[in-house]
């Protein structure tokens, strides 16, 4: 995140929008603006509203996290990964496999082989990771601007 973001970000959390406005001007939403699909791919992760339990005693075991991996340029959900443990490098890197995989057997699985789910393959180019901002929601980047990896 860029240095004026951050600090509107900080004004914003600490004074309110309208102050973080007068000091610094309006926040621009986002310098990635993406010319194809799977060009840059957002990671963001979020709890899930639901409590999972166990199968025994049906004790609560804890909230799931759900991170999702969403094509920046279509919005389509490209994959998806759920797990109990917080977000890390590796949740994100579950969902991008799923988001390159194709979904065809993953429906059948689940007997949803009726949905049509048409994103897999790999991103267009790159391959940087950058920390990116959503205010403290542990979004990641992938920004594509390199060659395509072989």
């Amino acid at each position: 995140m860029e240095l004026r973001s951050y600090l509107q970000l900080q004004i914003r959390r600490r004074d309110g929008a309208k102050r973080a406005r007068e000091k610094l001007g309006p926040l621009s939403v986002s310098s990635l603006q993406p010319q194809r699909a799977l060009e840059v791919v957002q990671i963001d992760h979020t709890f899930v509203d639901a409590i999972v339990v166990d199968r025994e005693k049906r004790q609560p075991i804890g909230r799931p996290w759900l991170t999702l991996a969403v094509d920046v340029k279509t919005r389509i959900i490209t994959g998806f990964h759920v797990s109990l443990w917080p977000p890390s490098a590796l949740s994100a890197c579950l969902a991008l496999t799923h988001a390159v995989l194709s979904k065809t057997s993953w429906l059948a699985d689940r007997e949803l082989q009726t949905l049509d789910w048409p994103t897999s393959g790999l991103p267009q180019e790159g391959d940087e990771w950058r920390r990116g901002g959503s205010e403290g929601l542990g979004a990641y980047l992938l920004a594509q601007h390199a060659a395509v990896m072989t």
